[in-house]
């Protein structure tokens, strides 16, 4: 009886686990909000490449290829970087990640 209890305790644990791991889309790059920002405003913006070089910065973000100083959805490029691109409004910053760090990735498996 124990037994078949613990096989049921490690079905249910193991169902929890997938159901929850399928809420994140792990291919889709991170953002990192402020506060002060909705997450349903950065929700559309979505950063899918970035092309770095000493002689070319470009990030392609919803498709649209951009340069420092660009803009779009109401927020100005900021900084592009190897692996993130900074942007700003009014005073308030969104980074858009290429990678999902290590520490969420391993956080969000143990979960």
């Amino acid at each position: 009886m124990v037994k078949w209890l613990g096989v049921v305790l490690i079905l249910l644990v193991g169902s929890v686990t997938s159901v929850s791991a399928q809420k994140k889309d792990p291919t889709r790059p991170p953002v990192n909000v402020e506060p002060s920002l909705a997450l349903a405003e950065v929700a559309d913006i979505q950063l899918t490449q970035i092309i770095y070089s000493d002689v070319k910065k470009l990030a392609i973000i919803n498709g649209t290829p951009l340069r420092e100083g660009n803009t779009i959805a109401g927020f100005t490029v900021s900084e592009i970087l190897p692996n993130k691109v900074n942007l700003n409004r009014s005073g308030e910053r969104i980074t858009l990640n290429v990678f999902q760090p290590l520490t969420e990735l391993k956080s969000g498996a143990e979960q």
